[in-house]
């Protein structure tokens, strides 16, 4: 497969927006209710989905956020959204229901799912899986990731398009790494070994 990807994607694996200028500042998404928060390198791009009928909207925030290398034909797109539900609907959502909705998430990506687990941990319950394929010729690589807390439940849609690029690769590292619950601090960067070996 033409695209490489890091050991430390992987350690770290478990809608569009126009790049924006150089001096963008990291931006942090922490909704009120919801038990998750992630930090992007700059501001992402928000809308409300609704469905059902008129008389009773089912609402939800999307949060979009893409970054592309032109150039070389490659880019990372991340897609999250987090519902603030009470315990008895969060229970519904059993390990059966939730693998199942990140595989009908990985194929609606055009993927074939691969490695789904689930597991529960800090308070959570985790589901991730990842997929590696390809889409339109280009190597294509998909994290998804579903959370159920006691108070929310949080999803997160990973993708890593086209030839290797460290630039986006450290783009789609660093989003998964500062995803985590809130009362939590983020993982710890991993070093960079090629920067490391120039040093020596």
């Amino acid at each position: 497969m033409r695209f490489a990807l890091t050991a430390s994607v992987f350690a770290l694996t478990i809608g569009m927006m126009p790049a924006s200028p150089a001096l963008a500042e990291p931006y942090t998404y922490a909704p009120d209710g919801c038990e998750i928060t992630t930090t992007f390198p700059e501001k992402p791009f928000f809308q409300t989905k609704c469905t059902g009928p008129e008389n009773a909207r089912d609402c939800a925030e999307i949060v979009t956020y893409t970054k592309t290398d032109t150039e070389a034909g490659a880019s990372v797109n991340f897609r999250m959204s987090c519902r603030v539900q009470d315990q008895t609907e969060l229970n519904k959502y059993t390990p059966e229901i939730v693998e199942e909705t990140l595989r009908q998430m990985i194929t609606s990506a055009g993927l074939e799912p691969f490695n789904i687990v689930s597991k529960a941990e800090d308070g959570f319950r985790k589901t991730s899986a990842i997929s590696i394929g390809e889409k339109a010729g280009k190597a294509d690589i998909f994290s998804g990731q579903i959370w159920i807390g006691k108070s929310s439940m949080f999803t997160l849609e990973a993708e890593m398009i086209g030839p290797k690029n460290d630039k986006l690769e450290a783009v789609f590292a660093d989003v998964l790494r500062n995803t985590h619950a809130k009362n939590m601090v983020p993982l710890p960067k991993i070093p960079d070994n090629k920067k490391e070996k120039g040093k020596q």
